[in-house]
């Protein structure tokens, strides 16, 4: 018998484009951006992604445009419309096909698989 691991829920924003932990481009106050990104949830499938800016508690639900199957990438699709000038800190979190959330805390890969939020730095201007 082979060893009980479960893939770790993921999920990622990719877009407007993310090298080194913030947007490349600045965001205008009040004007709508699109967030774009990917979820997965090993073969549990995603069932929603959701959104959380600076230190808000609650969570904004993205829009899953493309489901993709149990075994493969879901593509997720938020707009945000920054409300002030400022930094934010955009976190995104996944809910995988059972409805377990995304681990929140951070693990390296070895031995279960890496965890934690993806979290991406917004200069708003």
């Amino acid at each position: 018998m082979g060893p009980n691991f479960v893939v770790p829920t993921h999920s990622r924003i990719d877009a407007p484009e993310v090298p080194d932990g913030k947007f490349v481009q600045e965001l205008r106050t009040r004007t709508p951006v699109d967030l774009r990104g990917i979820a997965f949830g090993g073969d549990r499938g995603i069932q929603k992604a959701g959104l959380r800016f600076d230190k808000e508690k609650s969570w904004q639900e993205a829009v899953i445009v493309d489901p993709g199957t149990k075994i493969s990438w879901s593509l997720w699709n938020y707009r945000w419309v920054p409300p002030a000038l400022g930094q934010y800190t955009v976190a995104v979190r996944a809910t995988d096909g059972t409805g377990a959330l995304q681990i929140s805390e951070d693990r390296g890969t070895v031995p279960q698989g890496a965890t934690g939020l993806h979290r991406v730095l917004a200069t708003v201007i």
